[in-house]
């Protein structure tokens, strides 16, 4: 039995432990043309053993062995694992040991020739906990988990030796303070000492941690502090509100007074009597069923855990009817009977009166060139959503010319506010051409599936039109392997989706899209064609972590392997293929290849059945190509240190 490693360091109190590798004296392994016959070991087959020929091993020095023991981890690697007396310190522990391998094979032991050196070091972990503060204006209410720095806590209890402050109390489960003092407690600063266990580690750690205690009542702040009425309209006003401290924005708040006027004068009104308040969701709703024909400033109080926030109210004397103004939009103020779907938007102001309370209606709409007095608003298409009325030609031959429209606001008032708008209706002679003009955002990231462009149309002249995938033509502009313009039919690589009155386009799976190419999108829409936009492809930075930037392969060993894990920092990102570019002999034939594990593993081993190096190191390359890159560039070369011995 060959001990390959013959000097270690391990760490006492880590529980990633050292590892030392060991040869069996097998024919396949002596690959040294010169060398001396080995000792044959009858190498049974592995029935129950996972594979694993060697049944145990321990250090022939009993000093070594009472403090550490070796784990099997397969037939050539042994794992260095402190005893529980060398962790606890009921075994003092040198700085280093010498001692030989005893390994147990099928019943038999061999002793290894040579004595493993091993260096013991005592390196303790770091934890350190971020102060934490509590709000101690209500008790239990404030929760604090605390925030552990210098590695992952895997448990955490109260030191018994320490002295604890009584006005806390720590949950270990999930590592939490809460304020159990008297809210009317002296506040300050105290130091709550816990005991840690980090992750990798198997000893614990003290750690002190400040937790300080001040009492702030919750506030309530208003986004709007003065809100205004018309009483007697149904009319309402509405501002959201915030609670601070956060930890309060799950209390309830609740209308706790109205008051009006201040002194001797003051005036306190319960709810639903001067005014209606309503609260929901952090948005507070106010409305005066009072009628009145005076105006008033009321300040309304809102409450939350006994603390008073206010904001103010003043309403209108209900002499002040509200009024209609209307407007018409620039974009759609005439209506052309040559073009399909041509409208008129008209939008409804309403003064005195919050335009969500009112109801609006077209009540007539009148020819004013002609003056026939005959309300023609059977001919007209009306649409109203909220505050904004659209309206197209239904029915009918229409009379060109200049139109009034009558609208009313219902707001359950005496009786409707009202206004009148006029506009044109025409019909052009020549049908004026539709128009589509495109403009295109974001990128499509060849890397990363989902990625898309949104493509936003403006179109004239075109009404009642629902946008299409078919719309859309793409061509490839530029190819990047000719480094040429040219005009390809692309249309068929990319997908299109409708949503929100846009173009949505991704790249198709497995789709032969470049980002060295260059690619352009146009819109053909009732005969209309938009000029091209670029279609902007891409190819998004990539990084990639190692599991380890050096390996060690066994010159005595041609089936010996060094492993080393790629993982993209970005979960979107897939590998497709790793390159290795290696050294290489006199006789150019690299020293190195490379075998994909799978799951992102791969292994450097010796290349072909000879070994041409036997000691040193070389550098080699990694050349990284991910899903999606379809140059010959790779995304990241990432580099391993071969060492071999």
């Amino acid at each position: 039995m060959r001990l390959v490693t013959t000097s270690a360091a391990t760490e006492l109190y880590k529980t990633e432990y050292s590892q030392i590798q060991v040869l069996p004296e097998l024919a396949q392994n002596n690959v040294t043309a010169n060398a001396a016959q080995p000792t044959i070991l009858p190498m049974p087959e592995p029935e129950d053993n996972n594979g694993v020929a060697i049944d145990s091993a321990y250090f022939a020095d009993s000093n070594t062995a009472a403090r550490f023991t070796l784990r099997v981890v397969d037939d050539r690697t042994l794992e260095i694992v402190p005893t529980a007396g060398a962790i606890n310190g009921a075994l003092s522990t040198a700085k280093s040991y010498s001692s030989a391998i005893i390994v147990t094979v099928d019943g038999r032991e061999f002793t290894t020739a040579a004595k493993l050196k091993l260096t013991v070091k005592k390196t303790l972990p770091t934890i350190k906990a971020k102060a934490a503060v509590l709000n101690s204006y209500t008790r239990y209410l404030d929760v604090q988990n605390l925030v552990f720095t210098g590695g992952t806590v895997l448990s955490a209890r109260l030191n018994p030796a320490k002295t604890q402050p009584a006005w806390l109390r720590f949950d270990e489960e999930d590592r939490s303070v809460t304020y159990i003092g008297a809210p009317e407690a002296k506040q300050g600063k105290t130091t709550l000492n816990l005991l840690v266990v980090p992750e990798g580690w198997c000893v614990e750690r003290s750690v002190a941690v400040t937790v300080s205690a001040k009492s702030t009542a919750p506030a309530i702040t208003f986004k709007t502090k003065t809100l205004t009425l018309n009483p007697g309209t149904l009319d309402k006003a509405s501002t959201s509100y915030s609670l601070k401290p956060a930890l309060f924005a799950e209390e309830d708040v609740v209308v706790s007074r109205i008051t009006e006027g201040k002194g001797a004068s003051l005036r306190t009104y319960s709810n639903n009597t001067v005014l209606s308040v309503t609260i929901d969701s952090g948005l507070v709703t106010v409305s005066a069923p009072h009628i009145d024909n005076t105006a008033h400033t009321y300040t309304v109080y809102l409450s939350v855990m006994g603390k008073e926030s206010s904001f103010v109210v003043k309403t209108l004397a209900y002499g002040k009817e509200p009024t209609l103004k209307l407007a018409l939009s620039k974009t759609a103020k005439v209506m052309d009977l040559s073009v399909t779907g041509s409208p008129v938007v008209i939008t409804a102001t309403a003064v005195n009166l919050n335009k969500d309370v009112a109801t609006y209606t077209v009540q007539r709409i009148l020819n004013t060139t002609n003056n026939t007095g005959m309300n023609l608003a059977t001919q007209f298409n009306i649409n109203v959503i909220g505050n904004v009325i659209t309206l197209t030609a239904a029915r009918g031959v229409f009379l060109t010319g200049t139109y009034t429209a009558t609208v009313s606001a219902n707001y359950g008032g005496s009786r409707p506010a009202v206004g009148e708008i006029s506009f044109k209706v025409q019909n052009s002679a020549k049908t004026p051409a539709p128009t589509v003009k495109l403009t295109a955002g974001g990128s499509i990231d060849v890397l990363r599936p989902g990625t898309a462009v949104t493509v936003k149309p403006t179109m004239t002249n075109l009404y009642r039109y629902e946008l299409a995938a078919g719309d859309l033509t793409v061509t490839k502009t530029y190819d990047g392997a000719t480094k040429k313009k040219v005009a390809v039919p692309a249309t068929e690589l990319f997908d299109v989706q409708v949503k929100d009155g846009a173009y949505v386009i991704t790249q198709k799976s497995g789709a032969a899209v470049s980002h060295a190419d260059k690619y352009s999108v146009q819109a053909t829409v009732r005969g209309a064609t938009s000029k091209a936009v670029t279609l902007k492809v891409v190819q998004g930075k990539a990084k990639l972590g190692q599991s380890t930037k050096a390996v060690t392969l066994l010159k005595t060993d041609r089936f010996s392997r060094g492993e080393v894990t790629l993982t993209p920092t970005d979960a979107a990102l897939a590998i497709r293929e790793v390159k290795l570019v290696s050294p290489a002999d006199k006789s150019k034939t690299p020293y190195f290849d490379l075998v994909e594990l799978g799951g992102g593993a791969y292994a450097v081993k010796f290349n072909g059945d000879a070994i041409t190096l036997t000691k040193g190191s070389k550098t080699v390359k990694l050349q990284v190509f991910l899903e999606g890159n379809r140059t010959a560039t790779p995304n990241a070369t990432l580099s391993v240190k071969v060492s071999v011995k």
